[in-house]
């Protein structure tokens, strides 16, 4: 481990079993899908202009596919960009509960560290896509006040199931402590009343 990985990784902490596998070959065929429908539509474009040239509706009977080729070349750079970044971020997230805090890491390159003391959450979200619905993994998503923690690619087992039901208690009993007595409230209303 590096220096910033001793700062947020505790050695005691229980970790989160993180689907990965699944993940990558979900991510690869969603790139695989976006790359193809720009091919395919560059294509049908190209075709589509060959043709209308040929006929003679548009340009003359000429058609010259460098302005298509312009077109279709930054949607195409910035899909593999962004899909293309995505497709191994399952194999670098590393996710731990200690009884204090909640951290994970993301990212090889580009690395991401996320902290959020148990102490602040106070409330929790599960998300699933179609692919996690099919592969067996979801994101939770921890909140507090000013931030959230988000946990991708999580497996669904029992090892995390006991750890998210840890948190769960821990959330009820943030918002117990942090309730606030409504003391005041009822003596504003009782003020309010007796005006009348």
């Amino acid at each position: 481990m590096n220096k910033i990985d001793d700062m947020f990784l505790v050695d005691n902490g229980t970790g989160f079993y993180i689907c990965r596998g699944w993940v990558i070959l979900e991510k690869f065929i969603l790139f695989a899908l976006d790359v193809s429908v720009l091919v395919g539509l560059f294509l049908g474009f190209d075709e589509l202009g060959r043709y209308l040239a040929e006929k003679k509706f548009i340009l003359e009977g000429v058609f010259n596919s460098d302005i298509l080729y312009s077109v279709f070349l930054l949607p195409m750079l910035y899909t593999l960009k962004e899909s293309g970044s995505d497709l191994f971020s399952s194999a670098f997230v590393k996710a731990q509960k200690t009884d204090d805090v909640i951290t994970v890491k993301t990212g090889w390159l580009n690395k991401h560290y996320d902290k959020l003391f148990m102490k602040d959450v106070n409330n929790a979200e599960v998300y699933k896509s179609l692919g996690g619905s099919v592969f067996g993994y979801y994101t939770l998503v921890l909140y507090a006040l000013g931030g959230n923690v988000s946990i991708p690619y999580i497996k669904e087992n029992e090892h995390n199931t006991i750890l998210i039901k840890n948190i769960m208690s821990k959330i009820k009993e943030n918002q117990a402590v942090n309730r606030l007595p409504n003391t005041k409230c009822s003596e504003d209303k009782n003020v309010i009343n007796n005006a009348d």
